[in-house]
C-alpha cells in the first residue's frame, strides 16, 4: 500500500508564504513547527546518515530564510538551501501550489507496478511518499519511506519509472527486513561494508531495469561527461569497492575514515549521478546480457543478496574485471547467512 503525504508541504509552502509576505523572520514556535514537520522531519533523518549533514545547521538555515544572503556552510545544507531560498518569491510558490493540485490527482499505483515486474515474487510495498522541496535529491529512501521532490517533478508528465525507481528501493528494503539486515549496526566495519553492497545491488536493480535513462544518456545532455567518465574508470571504481570491502572487514582504517571512502562511492555532491548508481547499474546490464544468467537470478538478488559473487564470477573474465577476494565473499557469506 502506498499513501501520499500532501498536507505536511502545504504547511511548508505557507510557511514560506508567510515570509514573503511579512519579509521577516517567523516566530520560533512557528520554526520549530514546520522542522517537525513531515517533509523537513523525513529529510533531516534522511541526510544524518551523511557526514556533511548537520541537523544544527539545517534548523538555522530554516530560521534563517528572511535573511538576504544564504547562511549553510556544509555543501548539503548550502544546497538545501539555494533550492528554499529559490522559492522564495510569490509566483514560484503559488506555481508549486499549483503543482501540488495537480499531483494528488495522480495514480502512483502505476509506478508501483512497474516496480513490482522487477522485485520477486510476493514482495509487499508499503510506503509513506512525502512531497518535498529538494535539490540534492529528487527522490530519497529511508527504511521504507520514500520522499519525492516536487521540484524535479511535472504533473502533466510523470515519469512513472522514475516513481518506479523508489518503489523498487521500497521492495528491496522489504526482503532486508525480512532476512533481519536492517538491523545490522550501521555505525561498523561490518554495516558499512554491507551497505556498499546492499546500494550496489539496490541501484543497480534500479537504474537498469526501472530508469536505464540515467545510466545511458545522450551526448550532450546533462550529465553525459560523468557517465564517460565513469565508464572509462569503471575498473578502477570496482577495486575501490573492493579495497572498501577488505578494508573495513579487516579493519585496517577507522570507521570514520571507511565513512568517509563510503559516501565518496553512493553521495555526488554535484547531484549528477553517484558512482554506485553507474557501478551497479553496469554490473546488472553484464548480468542480463550473460547467456548463464537467467532474469530470475537477477531479480532475486533482492532475497539473496550473496548471490551478487557468484554472478559477478560469471561475468568478469569475459569483461576483464577485477575479481573480489576470496576473504571478502567468505566475510559476506557468514554475516548474510547469520
Amino acid at each position: 500500500m502506498i499513501k501520499v503525504h500532501i498536507t505536511g508541504l502545504k504547511r511548508f509552502l505557507d510557511f514560506l508564504e508567510e515570509i514573503v509576505e511579512t519579509n521577516q523572520a517567523l516566530p520560533q514556535e512557528a520554526i520549530d513547527r514546520v522542522l517537525m514537520d513531515e517533509p523537513l522531519a523525513f529529510m533531516q533523518k534522511a541526510y544524518s546518515n551523511m557526514l556533511d549533514f548537520s541537523r544544527e545547521e539545517f534548523a538555522m538555515v530554516i530560521a534563517h530564510l528572511a535573511e538576504p544572503e544564504p547562511v549553510g556552510k556544509g555543501k548539503i545544507v548550502s544546497k538545501l538551501e539555494e533550492g528554499f531560498r529559490s522559492c522564495l518569491n510569490r509566483e514560484k510558490i503559488n506555481s508549486l501550489k499549483e503543482k501540488l493540485s495537480k499531483i494528488e490527482q495522480v495514480d502512483f499505483t502505476k509506478a508501483e507496478h512497474i516496480a513490482l515486474s522487477y522485485l520477486p515474487p510476493k514482495t509487499v510495498i508499503n510506503s509513506n511518499i512525502y512531497l518535498t522541496i529538494d535539490t540534492v535529491n529528487p527522490g530519497m529512501i529511508q527504511q521504507n519511506d520514500i520522499s519525492l521532490s516536487i521540484l524535479a517533478m511535472d504533473p502533466e508528465e510523470i515519469n512513472f519509472n522514475y516513481l518506479a525507481h523508489e518503489f523498487h528501493h521500497a521492495g528491496f528494503e522489504y526482503w532486508n527486513k525480512k532476512q533481519g539486515l536492517d538491523l545490522i549496526e550501521k555505525d561498523t566495519h561490518e554495516g558499512i561494508a554491507i551497505k556498499l553492497l546492499l546500494s550496489l545491488i539496490a541501484e543497480g536493480l534500479a537504474n537498469f531495469f526501472c530508469t536505464p535513462e540515467m545510466i545511458y544518456r545522450e551526448p550532450n545532455s546533462k550529465g553525459y561527461k560523468r557517465i564517460k567518465e565513469y565508464e572509462q574508470e569503471l575498473k578502477q571504481l570496482l577495486k575501490e569497492i573492493q579495497k572498501l570491502f577488505t578494508d573495513c572487514f579487516s579493519k585496517r582504517d577507522a570507521i570514520e575514515i571507511c565513512k568517509k571512502r563510503l559516501e565518496k562511492i553512493i553521495f555526488d555532491p554535484e547531484c549528477v549521478l553517484p558512482p554506485i548508481h553507474f557501478i551497479g547499474a553496469k554490473m546488472i546490464e553484464k548480468f542480463d546480457k550473460h547467456p548463464a544468467i537467467e532474469k530470475a537470478e537477477i531479480i532475486n538478488l533482492c532475497k539473496k543478496p550473496i548471490g551478487f559473487f557468484s554472478l559477478y564470477q560469471k561475468i568478469a573474465p569475459e569483461n576483464n574485471l577485477p575479481n573480489f577476494s576470496n576473504e571478502v565473499t567468505q566475510q559476506f557469506t557468514n554475516i548474510l547467512h547469520k
